[in-house]
């Protein structure tokens, strides 16, 4: 869960007074200092998350407070409160790393509002260090797996490998085609050849095992079309086109509100990161279509694996020459009472057929065969990049909170 607490620096207690009142009456847990000294020494015994400070102030004024505040924990995102005729003012302190302001007289849903986006960017931030921290133990422990396949596989070559993968495919379209894998299709089957039969010897099937074969149809025909689809994009080459990173923004950002309908199954709320200015500079090639299935399919398993009425984090950045974009989900506990993803498995999640769990997830349109993030790797590959699912832990709560991070990473195009 996202930090609900909000430190409030305010000298006047009738304004710090309607403060408290607005913010703890939206569900937040409000904290007042009325001058910048005592506001920092609170901080320092626990920081916060996000601080909403006045810039005149006796003892220490605002703008010492926030250089203060941002040497102790540069992430902390800072809300300035002051009069018109401040406003130089609040541009040079913008310019050091203030998040947003609002400028007196109150504006209570304005006010709401920027506190609502001021605790959404927290948590990004958070969730942007907690990657950092995780990111050198992600990198040790893929090392080990690349070495111990290249180790089992006798260090076969890219064309064998190829080969592997093209017969693998084959061999199960063939199986599934021919009915081999679906359980259900084999059990209407045998329920329809003791079936009883009429006087012309014509089998009386009931409706209900009418439907479910129609139903068991379909579901087959979306298996053979995952199928044809893995293999269409291990054999051939896929077109692209290239885009901005602000219209692949802009293409997330849509992909997000597709979904959308996804997250209410489980009271979830997606967020995004904001766009950023030098988006609109840099290029990458993608192929639309592809991508996008991708892109759902890591959405879609967010949302699955992740609890109610929790928030799930999207987080798309530019970093060494790399376009990086992430879902980080709040996960549910397994039968056995795991959090997120065993350590044991966190290497073989992308191999073909692997479940982690056993359970179907009603109403998310997906095929629970194991081949959901199969079929993102092999996307990710087409585009030169690389695709994760790894755990994050959280330490910025109380309890240490285990989080699972999804992400695509697509290199930048050279100009």
């Amino acid at each position: 869960m996202s930090d609900s607490r909000i430190l409030i620096v305010e000298d006047d207690p009738t304004i710090a007074l309607a403060l408290k009142e607005i913010l703890t009456s939206s569900g937040y847990d409000v904290t007042h200092r009325e001058n910048g000294l005592l506001a920092l020494q609170t901080f320092k015994e626990e920081p916060f998350q996000v601080v909403v400070t006045d810039l005149e102030m006796p003892v220490m004024d605002g703008r010492t407070l926030i250089e203060n505040i941002l040497t102790i924990r540069e992430d902390t995102v800072i809300i300035v409160q002051s009069a018109h005729e401040e406003i130089p003012t609040i541009i040079d302190v913008m310019k050091k790393g203030v998040y947003d302001y609002f400028i007196k007289p109150l504006n209570v849903q304005d006010f709401i509002l920027k506190v609502k986006r001021a605790t959404e960017a927290a948590e990004l931030r958070v969730l942007k260090q907690i990657r950092e921290k995780e990111k050198i133990l992600r990198l040790e422990n893929q090392m080990s797996w690349y070495k111990y396949k290249e180790k089992a596989s006798g260090g076969v070559d890219s064309k064998d490998k190829l080969k592997f993968h093209r017969s693998l495919f084959d061999s199960l379209k063939t199986n599934f085609s021919q009915g081999a894998g679906f359980g259900m299709m084999v059990s209407l089957a045998e329920m329809i050849s003791i079936s009883p039969k009429n006087e012309k010897n014509e089998y009386l099937i009931s409706g209900e095992i009418i439907e479910l074969f129609l139903n068991n149809i379909k579901v087959t025909e979306r298996a053979l079309s995952i199928f044809s689809e893995i293999d269409y994009i291990i054999s051939n080459s896929i077109p692209m086109e290239t885009v901005t990173v602000k219209e692949f923004y802009e293409f997330v950002s849509q992909i997000k509100s597709d979904v959308s309908k996804y997250a209410e199954l489980k009271q979830q709320k997606l967020i995004l990161s904001d766009l950023k200015l030098n988006f609109e500079k840099q290029i990458l090639e993608i192929n639309r279509e592809f991508l996008q299935k991708a892109i759902v399919e890591l959405y879609k398993n967010a949302m699955k694996f992740s609890t109610k009425n929790s928030n799930i984090i999207s987080i798309l950045e530019v970093r060494d020459s790399r376009v990086n974009f992430s879902i980080i989900n709040q996960s549910i506990t397994d039968k056995r009472g795991i959090i997120g993803i065993p350590q044991e498995y966190q290497n073989i999640i992308f191999e073909p057929f692997f479940r982690l769990w056993d359970h179907i997830f009603e109403g998310y349109d997906t095929l629970d065969y194991g081949l959901g993030l199969t079929f993102v790797e092999k996307i990710a590959e087409k585009h030169n990049g690389n695709v994760n699912v790894t755990n994050l832990i959280d330490h910025s709560e109380n309890e240490p909170e285990i989080k699972v991070e999804f992400s695509i990473s697509i290199p930048l195009k050279q100009a």
